[in-house]
């Protein structure tokens, strides 16, 4: 066994444990496929986070779901949480409203991604949270198609708002 492969099995295995998953070995080549029921409720949360509105399109709609989940899937923690809370938001779905989380509209599915964005610390909901949400903004303003609602016609990063100060205006054009 090469140093590099026995250094990623332990630290597999370390970060397993923090996230209170059983360790599995996993190899870097390996690909985990997630269910179409997994990539449907993956997308409804996305959806939830980021919806469109008047001025800008969905999450699915510039493409974050399948984007993150070609990411998680190389790596077996996300993987194993995307599942996890999968299976969490579908039974707080059936709890609230006898309906898969696909199934429940805006309101309903803003409560339940609410619940986990208060769940308890180190809980698979809020570690599911924290961890889609940065991940999701970030693949959803590399796309210029989610620009069309900022003011300027450019990424927001690296440059930031330069008018970060000044009240905001309403948008021109």
């Amino acid at each position: 066994m090469q140093r590099r492969t026995l250094f990623k099995a332990v630290l597999n295995l370390g970060i397993l444990s923090w996230f209170g998953l059983p360790p599995k070995l996993f190899s870097a080549n390996q690909q985990i496929k997630f269910t179409s029921a997994e990539q449907e409720t993956f997308a409804a949360y996305l959806d939830t986070l980021i919806p469109a509105d008047d001025f800008t399109p969905s999450a699915t709609q510039v493409g974050v779901p399948a984007k993150m989940l070609a990411r998680l899937s190389m790596r077996p923690q996300p993987q194993q949480i995307v599942t996890a809370a999968g299976q969490w938001l579908n039974s707080q779905a059936v709890e609230l409203a006898k309906k898969s989380f696909v199934e429940l509209n805006a309101e309903q599915r803003e409560k339940i991604v609410a619940q986990a964005e208060r769940s308890q610390e180190n809980s698979v909901p809020r570690i599911f949270f924290e961890m889609t949400r940065r991940e999701a903004f970030v693949h959803y303003y590399a796309d210029a198609r989610s620009w069309k609602g900022i003011p300027d016609a450019r990424a927001p990063q690296p440059l930031g708002f330069l008018d970060y100060a000044s009240p905001p205006q309403e948008r021109k054009g």
